[in-house]
């Protein structure tokens, strides 16, 4: 009888392929893609212990996140930012954000020109002029005062801020915890 390996020494032609169990005991393979990423459908379940992502990022795209739990840590905050200037002379309403789905957000404003310059940040249920409300007015009057931190006093879903200038420049930024 002659003696035949058993068993292979290559490691790259050593492939295991991995199996489990469907909800009605049925035996089938895990599905990768075709970078070898793990392909899960349906519900996830984790009975005990705990699930740790070290690096990395999650992306849910369309449904839902169910956490029924007694606690959730989340450490670091995702952010979010925008950017205007604004040069005009005559009042302007732009930077309409929806701030419905961020944790706190704020507005940067800068004028950095001689000329004063009037804030008003507005709130609203929706995207429609005529809803905007307004949530308080400030004025800039350089050069000690041409810089402040805006937050709105009131919640709705969205924000906008207006700004009127008798010619100079005002930087408005947005930035927001998601």
């Amino acid at each position: 009888m002659p003696n035949n390996y058993a068993f292979d020494e290559t490691a790259s032609d050593l492939k295991t392929q991995i199996y489990g169990f469907n909800e009605t005991g049925g035996i089938l393979p895990l599905l990768t893609d075709t970078d070898g990423n793990l392909q899960i459908g349906g519900t996830v379940v984790v009975s005990q212990g705990t699930v740790t992502i070290l690096g990395g990022t999650i992306t849910i795209a369309g449904g839902s996140v169910q956490v029924s739990s007694a606690s959730v840590t989340i450490a670091g905050v995702a952010a979010t930012a925008s950017f205007v200037v604004f040069t005009a002379a005559a009042a302007t309403a732009t930077l309409v954000m929806d701030t419905s789905q961020q944790k706190t957000y704020s507005y940067y404003v800068y004028n950095t020109s001689a000329d004063t310059a009037t804030v008003q940040l507005e709130v609203s249920p929706t995207t429609t002029n005529e809803f905007f409300a307004p949530d308080g007015t400030f004025t800039l009057v350089p050069p000690t005062g041409g810089k402040a931190v805006l937050c709105t006093k009131r919640y709705l879903d969205f924000t906008r801020i207006s700004v009127q200038t008798t010619g100079g420049t005002v930087s408005v930024y947005y930035n927001a915890q998601v």
